[in-house]
C-alpha cells in the first residue's frame, strides 16, 4: 500500500480507519485502559498527525465518560474532523506519480 499511494496517505487512511469515532471501541475508565490510552501513542509508528488525532479522540472519550455537555463534545468532534481533513490534505500532496489515475475531464 505504501509503495502504491505513499507513506503519508497510507498513514492517514490507516489512522482514520482504525480510530474514527463511529468505528472504534470505547476504552472504559479503568487502570488497564488508562495505560493503553497513553502508551499506545508513545509506542506507535504512526506519524505525529495520527498520534495527535488519537489524543483528540481519547479526550473525546474522557469528555463522554465525565458527561461533559454536548456543546463541548460537538466542539471536540469538529476539532477531530478538522485535524483529519488537514492530515489528509497534506498526505494528498505526497502521492507517488505511479498512483495517479490521470485527470478528470
Amino acid at each position: 500500500m505504501i509503495s502504491l499511494i505513499g507513506l503519508p496517505l497510507s498513514a492517514a487512511l490507516e489512522a482514520h480507519d482504525r480510530f474514527m469515532l463511529a468505528n472504534r471501541w470505547h476504552l472504559t475508565p479503568s487502570p488497564d485502559h488508562a495505560v493503553e490510552r497513553y502508551v499506545w501513542t508513545l509506542l506507535s509508528f504512526q506519524p505525529g498527525a495520527s498520534v495527535l488525532l488519537e489524543e483528540a479522540r481519547l479526550e473525546h472519550d474522557v469528555m463522554r465518560d465525565q458527561s461533559v455537555g454536548e456543546e463541548r463534545i460537538a466542539a471536540q468532534r469538529r476539532k477531530i474532523s478538522q485535524a483529519f481533513k488537514s492530515q489528509l490534505a497534506v498526505a494528498l500532496e505526497h502521492i507517488p506519480d505511479s498512483a495517479r489515475a490521470g485527470a478528470i475531464a
